[in-house]
């Protein structure tokens, strides 16, 4: 129990990180790496052998509770929005 809060930023580092996303709820790809310097490549865990990743494309969703690599070109801030209302604190 506790309060969510109404954003969380991440640290990127050049080249593979290993992110846990800090959402309540899912969220497109492309929603939440909006405006991060690219090409970010993302993936994320699969059932399938032999390395059970799988790349996340475009049209895909990250989900609550899960962790991805992230591959960023460069050192950047990655803020991830739980609440996008402007009057949240």
């Amino acid at each position: 129990a506790g309060r969510v809060p109404c954003s969380a930023t991440l640290a990127l580092r050049a080249g593979w990180n290993l992110v846990g996303v800090p959402r309540m709820a899912p969220v497109a790809v492309t929603n939440a790496t909006a405006g991060l310097a690219g090409p970010l490549r993302i993936e994320g865990y699969s059932g399938e052998a032999p390395y059970h990743l799988q790349a996340q494309g475009l049209p895909a969703t990250l989900e609550v509770a899960s962790a991805y690599w992230v591959h960023s070109p460069v050192d950047q801030l990655w803020t991830v929005v739980n609440d996008p209302d402007p009057a949240c604190t």
